[in-house]
């Protein structure tokens, strides 16, 4: 690709699943490849992606389809693990991280809770996010359908991820 085009960027990621050993409650396995794959002479041009769900933190969290408000501490201290261990990653390989899916839940109180407990972990890090999905369009590989988006089949946002995402952010100039 670099022989082609040398300005745009490139997004690699871990394997999504299993990520995380044992299968349920484990921790982040680090990367594991030693340079990133567009190689050490285009760290400039190379970010580390992942994804956090806290349904892989315990069999039982995502039995009903999003994590229950009894389980936002389990899954808060999950999803800082992982960013922790993702950042560590990025560190160590040169290159910035974003997390460009989370979430994926319904609008509730429950994914509110998903929601700022990714994009807060995600902040302690200073890393970059964009929340799964913003509008459907009827993907497949997603299993809520459209209402995982930010809006609800009517065309109105979802008023709790909307309170979720909804972030102050620095501006540089």
């Amino acid at each position: 690709m670099r022989a082609k085009d040398k300005t745009h960027f490139i997004f690699f990621e871990p394997s999504q699943f299993p990520d995380t050993l044992p299968f349920f409650g484990g921790y982040t396995l680090p990367l594991g490849f030693p340079e990133t794959p567009g190689g050490s002479e285009n760290l400039n041009v190379q970010v580390l992606n992942d994804h956090s769900y806290c349904c892989q933190a315990d069999p039982n969290v995502c039995a009903t389809g999003e994590p229950p408000l009894d389980t936002r501490e389990l899954c808060r201290a999950f999803h800082q693990q992982k960013v922790d261990q993702r950042s560590s990653d990025a560190k160590n390989l040169g290159v910035p991280m974003m997390f460009t899916e989370f979430g994926a839940c319904f609008d509730s109180l429950e994914c509110f809770y998903e929601i700022t407990n990714t994009a807060d972990a995600l902040e302690s890090a200073l890393a970059s996010w964009a929340y799964w999905q913003y509008k459907g369009f009827g993907d497949f590989t997603t299993t809520g359908g459209d209402l995982e988006g930010m809006y609800k089949n009517d065309g109105t946002p979802q008023e709790y991820k909307v309170k979720a995402v909804s972030r102050t952010y620095g501006v540089a100039y």
